[in-house]
């Protein structure tokens, strides 16, 4: 089976689904007549019982309670609930009340926002099977009522809520930010996660931000006001879930448009700030270990052979590609001319070798893993220089472990008519994932004070990311042909910044200020052999072949997206008073922005070449591969190396 190549083409993947265990269900009704409150009253108990004694035939538990205002207890409406390990959120009703049905047993932090309030988090909140777990939430208005007084020399700082509230009150934009302190209490791990906290975003596939439902095409990310480029290759948005909590001080959410943005923030921007130089010196050491029940122990969790992430995210070539898709020679086609078999000879033999410079695996396989863990250290220190100013610097380093499993999902693939029908499932079927994840990041900041007027920072950080995912799935929707599809994804991510700036304040000039930033960042991400396999498998006669086109149903492709992106910004502040004597300020000054993208992909296929001549016992040996009715799954042996290459005949080359 020679491998047939073809550059620059896209993978179909399929329709996007979604996973979910399979519930039992089970329910009650009860019908309530005009005959006496006495009755009424015993139904609505008998109603209460069935509820209940469905919920723990299902085996889950509920949520519930009311949000309410802490100085006069009066129901807030329209407040954000959100159960931050189950990703599902709700919005009270006009009473305050709200409900979450089928929660799953289980430990969870409990999230409420809503605007004008503080947000509260309530961790360690224990739902039972069976039965409704009460919550009442008392909200405190984002209302401080104080003398007045004068700090001089004391900047609060955007690590804390009571900081991020002064910076928000200051803004000129309609915002809401996170802190560490809240990240750090919400169980947040990366900053995909600590959005979740806020109200009017939300996160998809776990990684992308949407701001006000608009798409992500429509949002910027920043990092220290800097924008960052992206190496995802279909979409235009940061992949958020690259930045570690340990790594951040505040996340800010513009929601709102203004002139200093760029021309394609009209969704939203986000801003990740990361730890500055501390006033003090500081060290701190971290770690942890995880046990999933679904992947620790689990001698079923899908892998393949080869398979998982090498210990800092980095493959070091073993999964690079062999040769271009280009210096695959073109399908040779079945001849029973001996003279012109003996041409194609030599390009046979470029394909066979081609084809057994590939790994063999192609399927998915099962191996034990062990729990996840994570660890960080972190310090930072700051000088006085005596009259030639201060300097600083922060410096961390975080790694972290994971593995995600589940076999026991469901995709389906639904289909609508435009007629207005009901829509129907096209496919439906059986998932089972397993997930490999290293994440590491390392950050160093140098920070110089020459007064309280000029001070300068040079920030360095590198995020790396590798993750290999194994997926099998299969469709019984006909009864005497299921379909099998297997997937192996091996994935780096690289992010890379520099930066340079510097802030000015010129009070002899009425309070001029002038700031600047020069950066430098890359960001890449590399899927080196990625493996697709679809075969059709019939369960009575127990035998695996090709499901219509074969050069569509096996493909191994390389893709690198890399993405670079030089910025420079410089901004003069203005500050005056105007004739209702409001202040304002005028901002102006030049903006620089390159951004270079690199792609490229090679794709490569197998099929199963013809044969001309009689059918000898050699051409029926042949043939014989193209289907499979051994034990385990095709892949298993599909690559074998008596199974592969270019096909031999008796005499040599005579009707290949």
């Amino acid at each position: 089976m020679p491998g047939h190549g073809r550059g620059g083409d896209d993978v179909d993947e399929g329709r996007a689904g979604t996973a979910a265990g399979v519930v039992r269900r089970t329910g009650c009704a009860v019908v309530i007549g005009r005959r006496g409150l006495i009755r009424g009253l015993v139904v609505v108990a008998l109603f209460g019982w069935c509820i209940a004694a469905a919920r723990a035939a299902e085996g889950v538990g509920g949520l519930r309670g009311s949000v309410v205002d802490a100085d006069d207890s009066a129901p807030l409406a329209n407040a954000r609930v959100s159960v931050l390990e189950a990703a599902v959120s709700v919005t009270t009703s006009a009473e305050g009340i709200y409900s979450f049905d089928a929660v799953p047993p289980g430990t969870y932090t409990v999230s409420v926002a809503k605007d004008g309030y503080v947000r509260k988090i309530i961790a360690d909140v224990v739902v039972q099977p069976g039965q409704f777990t009460e919550v009442r939430v008392e909200l405190a208005a984002e209302v401080y009522e104080m003398e007045e007084f004068v700090v001089r020399g004391f900047d609060l700082g955007g690590g804390t809520e009571m900081g991020l509230l002064e910076i928000r009150q200051e803004s000129t934009a309609l915002s809401d930010a996170i802190s560490a302190e809240l990240m750090r209490r919400a169980g947040a791990s990366t900053a995909a996660g600590a959005l979740r906290l806020v109200v009017g975003t939300s996160v998809q596939e776990g990684k992308y931000v949407v701001i006000r439902g608009l798409a992500d095409r429509y949002t910027t990310t920043l990092l220290n006001e800097v924008r960052l480029p992206t190496s995802d290759a279909d979409k235009r948005a940061v992949q958020l879930d690259q930045f570690p909590a340990a790594q951040i001080q505040n996340i800010t959410v513009y929601k709102s448009f203004t002139p200093d943005q760029q021309g394609d923030s009209t969704g939203g921007t986000v801003d990740i700030l990361t730890k500055s130089v501390p006033d003090k010196g500081f060290l701190s050491v971290s770690g942890g270990v995880e046990y999933n029940t679904q992947t620790t122990g689990n001698d079923k969790f899908l892998s393949y052979r080869g398979g998982g992430t090498p210990t800092f995210g980095l493959d070091h070539g073993k999964r690079d590609l062999p040769f271009r898709s280009s210096e695959v020679p073109g399908y040779l086609g079945a001849t029973v001319n001996p003279t012109l078999a003996a041409t194609r000879l030599p390009n046979a033999q470029l394909l066979d070798a081609q084809t057994r410079a590939f790994e063999p695996v192609l399927g998915v396989s099962t191996k034990e893993v062990g729990p996840g863990y994570n660890f960080g250290l972190a310090g930072g220190e700051k000088f006085n220089l005596g009259g030639a100013g201060d300097f600083g610097f922060i410096a961390g380093y975080s790694y972290k472990q994971d593995y995600k499993f589940y076999d026991n999902g469901q995709r389906n693939i639904v289909t609508y008519s435009s007629g207005g029908a009901d829509p129907s499932v096209e496919n439906s079927y059986n998932d089972a994932r397993g997930t490999d994840e290293v994440q590491w990041s390392a950050t160093l900041g140098l920070g110089y004070q020459l007064d309280d007027q000029h001070s300068f920072d040079l920030i360095f950080i590198h995020n790396q990311t590798a993750t290999d995912e194994a997926r099998f799935l299969e469709d019984r929707t006909e009864p005497t042909e299921y379909t099998q599809s297997q997937s192996l994804r091996y994935r780096e991510r690289t992010l890379q910044s520099i930066q340079l700036g510097g802030d000015h304040r010129f009070d002899d000039l009425g309070g001029v200020k002038l700031d600047w930033v020069g950066s430098y960042n890359t960001t890449r991400q590399y899927e080196p052999d990625q493996r697709f396999f679809k075969n059709a498998f019939d369960p009575i006669n127990q035998v695996s072949a090709p499901q219509g086109e074969l050069l569509n149903h096996i493909l191994r492709v390389w893709r690198d997206v890399e993405e670079e992106s030089k910025q420079g910004a410089l901004n003069l502040t203005a500050p005056f008073r105007q004739w209702t004597d409001t202040e304002g300020y005028v901002k102006v000054g030049p903006f620089y922005d390159e951004v270079v993208r690199k792609f490229r992909q090679d794709s490569f296929s197998y099929a199963f070449p013809s044969q001309a001549g009689p059918l000898d016992d050699k051409k029926i040996e042949n043939l014989g591969y193209t289907t499979y009715g051994g034990p385990g799954l095709w892949t298993d042996v599909f690559l074998e190396p008596h199974r592969i290459g270019f096909p031999t005949n008796n005499p040599p080359a005579i009707n290949q």
